[in-house]
């Protein structure tokens, strides 16, 4: 009983917190702490948002909300704000609760909906439009009732440590304290020292939107007292933070895009003075909702044009733009078209993109594979008939989930040396893949096609059989993705996903590759074994027993999955890292925690692995933000849009035997920053159990090593 009341109020503090930082965009505990203590300068109004957090949450509660959405504040910090502008607009006593009370079931109403309509339609954010909704409602239902007064409290005049910074600095602050209807220059300063915990370049661009947004507004000969008595100058605060660095990615040109949003919004804000003064009503957040919500949608409309990359998932600028270096140095590009391997074994292949017969003009990115013996030579024999080729008759299969929409399969097959120029591509099977492409397997032999227009396929399908029809001289399989179902459609660039180069004793694993001629390269098959020792099953924990420098301590691990699908691996000694897993692979991203952990050796050495059957190596890139010591870190995130750091590379190698899984990784390139990491990680992981055994050592002196009992 005393567990679960325990638990139910931590979730109501997270919530409550949540709440807070859901302002500014944060999900940093300490610094929501700084948010709420900024509201309270003026006690009673403080109290009101509060009630507003608790009134919201109470009442999502009621209607069976789902307890993790309640959790990450998001019908908490409308509820907040409404209460806070109902204890700045209305003189505080036991109608005005009632009326919060009231006024909060509405709260949760809209948010929903919007929440809802959000979800369906992949829409643009609903940031604050349930605050700015009910909270203009709540004016003006108020001209109506007698109970509760309207009257806006000496908390203008709020005169705390104005005296003591530069005017415009004493301006900018009251901005940031405004967001929460606080106008004083402590509230001010406490935002700040909240947003400079959470993320240094929330800090810069509140300062870079308060600047464009003023001087747009001065410029063109707005009233300056506007600012604060008026209480638009946090639109422009807001506006730089959510377009600048939360939903899209932090760049040079997500700078220049802020400052134009803010500036935005310094108009807006014109207008809607205009428009809502004569009413007696407030502009509240209009302003910012609204520049916002344009940027966003030109964002994502317009993003390579304006050479931005839009966010879906937002978090703090440095983590979003480490994600998406992250993306690009490890994972393909949201647009790559990637195909499976479209045949069994090893093949090689013999002709590239942009190669130097046929894969040139609007038809560049082309493979060619045929099948080499150890010899390298592709025939038995002399090589005169088609069936002294290794190739000849190979199994043809589907190289992704589609629909056929084209077969030719009536050619037939030239002898060795000749070729058919009126039909180049021969026997052939064009199947449509989502996102409107196309693939083409080509030279295939006659009448051996297994597939029919209309009928839908899966990776691994047989198609057909390697022939030798169309422009093709002696047996070899033809692979291309393109733009159009038609035979001779111009190509696309596209990768091979999940194959494996043998360049050496070890086959190479590759989570996507665009393979140049010469190269040997098979598909990677699965193995449910390593699958089962790699799945991290939701719920699953592991208690570590770990030796570090001579000392013992111990560490829980727990795998969980949020309400968005995104699974996590979370350490109690306040480390994380998110990961993807499949039946081919695992992938693990945005570890935050100190690099010195225990986890964060493991997702050093395990941020890619693959579930291969056989024995693999390849090579990593992990991010080297959360393994920098402080000051490196600092330098690191100031840094951060305009130059790469230094990264960590690694080399692994993935050994399997009848007991268990073996990754071993080698830490091959670092910044001299990270001297002190280990240079060789060894995971030992058991089918059903996951990870069982860490071991890290530096120029072979032992620094950690951790087991769990199985």
């Amino acid at each position: 009983m005393r567990s679960r009341w325990w638990q139910r109020g931590k979730h109501l503090a997270q919530s409550t917190l949540a709440s807070y930082g859901a302002v500014y965009f944060c999900d940093r505990r300490s610094a929501a702490l700084l948010f709420a203590a900024a509201t309270f300068i003026v006690p009673f109004h403080g109290l009101l948002g509060l009630l507003g957090i608790a009134f919201t949450n109470a009442f999502a509660w009621l209607l069976r909300r789902p307890p993790a959405v309640i959790q990450y504040g998001t019908y908490g910090f409308n509820g907040l704000l409404v209460g806070l502008a109902l204890g700045l607009f209305f003189r505080c006593d036991l109608p005005l609760v009632f009326f919060l009370a009231v006024i909060s079931f509405m709260t949760v109403v809209v948010t929903e909906a919007m929440r809802l309509y959000g979800l369906k339609h992949q829409s643009v954010p609903a940031l604050s439009w349930p605050f700015i909704i009910v909270t203009l409602t709540a004016l003006l239902s108020a001209h109506r009732y007698g109970a509760v007064e309207i009257t806006v409290v000496p908390i203008w005049a709020a005169p705390l440590g104005a005296a003591f910074v530069p005017h415009w600095i004493a301006v900018y602050l009251r901005s940031l304290g405004c967001v929460f209807f606080q106008l004083s220059v402590v509230s001010g300063a406490l935002v700040a020292l909240g947003l400079l915990i959470y993320s240094r370049w929330a800090l810069v661009l509140s300062g870079l939107g308060f600047v464009c947004g003023t001087l747009t507004y001065r410029f063109l000969g707005g009233d300056m007292a506007d600012i604060t008595h008026a209480y638009i100058g946090f639109n422009f605060v807001l506006t730089a933070i959510a377009v600048g660095g939360i939903w899209v990615v932090l760049s040079p040109a997500s700078l220049l895009f802020a400052a134009g949003a803010s500036a935005l919004a310094a108009i807006l804000s014109a207008a809607m003075l205009a428009l809502l003064t004569p009413l007696e009503l407030p502009v509240l957040a209009l302003p910012f909702v609204t520049a916002t919500q344009l940027a966003i949608l030109a964002s994502r409309v317009q993003a390579p044009s304006l050479h931005l990359q839009p966010v879906f998932a937002p978090r703090a600028p440095e983590e979003n733009l480490a994600e998406a270096r992250d993306r690009l140095t490890r994972f393909p590009a949201p647009h790559t078209t990637l195909l499976l391997s479209p045949f069994h074994g090893t093949w090689t292949v013999t002709q590239g993109f942009h190669g130097a017969h046929t894969h040139q003009g609007l038809w560049p990115h082309g493979l060619d594979f045929e099948i080499l013996d150890e010899d390298g030579s592709p025939h038995r024999g002399l090589g005169h008939t088609l069936n002294d080729y290794h190739t000849y008759k190979a199994p043809v299969l589907a190289c992704g989930n589609g629909t056929v929409v084209h077969v030719v399969d009536h050619l037939r097959d030239n002898p060795v040396g000749e070729i058919d120029t009126h039909n180049p591509y021969g026997n052939c099977v064009v199947i449509a893949h989502a996102g409107g492409v196309y693939s083409l397997v080509a030279h295939l032999q006659q009448h051996s096609i297994a597939v029919r227009v209309g009928e839908a396929v899966h990776p691994g399908q047989p198609l057909a059989k390697v022939g030798n029809s169309g422009r093709s001289p002696k047996p070899h399989l033809h692979l291309q993705a393109q733009v159009a179902p038609h035979i001779g459609s111009p190509t696309v660039p596209f990768a091979l996903l999940h194959a494996l180069a043998h360049d050496g004793d070890v086959p190479r694993y590759h989570t996507h590759v665009v393979p140049g001629e010469n190269t040997r390269i098979s598909p990677m098959l699965p193995s449910d074994w390593v699958r089962r020792a790699a799945q991290l099953m939701p719920g699953q924990t592991w208690r570590w027993h770990i030796s570090q420098e001579g000392r013992t301590r111990t560490e829980q691990w727990t795998s969980t999955v949020d309400p968005t699908g995104v699974r996590r691996l979370q350490s109690d000694a306040g480390a994380s890292v998110e990961f993807y897993a499949d039946t081919t692979h695992t992938a693990m991203y945005n570890f935050r925690g100190s690099g010195q952990s225990l986890l964060g050796l493991f997702f050093l050495a395990c941020a890619r692995l693959p579930h291969t059957g056989t024995d693999a190596t390849w090579d990593d890139q992990p991010g080297a933000r959360d393994f920098l010591p402080p000051f490196a870190r600092l330098w690191h995130d100031a840094t951060l849009p305009f130059a790469t750091a230094a990264p960590i590379r690694t080399a692994s190698t993935l050994q399997i035997t009848h007991r268990d899984v073996q990754v071993h990784c080698r830490v091959v390139a670092r910044s001299f920053w990270l001297s002190r990491m280990p240079d060789d990680i060894q995971v030992t992981l058991l089918p059903d159990t996951g990870v069982h055994h860490v071991r890290a050592t530096r120029r072979g002196a032992l620094l950690l090593e951790a087991r769990t009992n199985p």
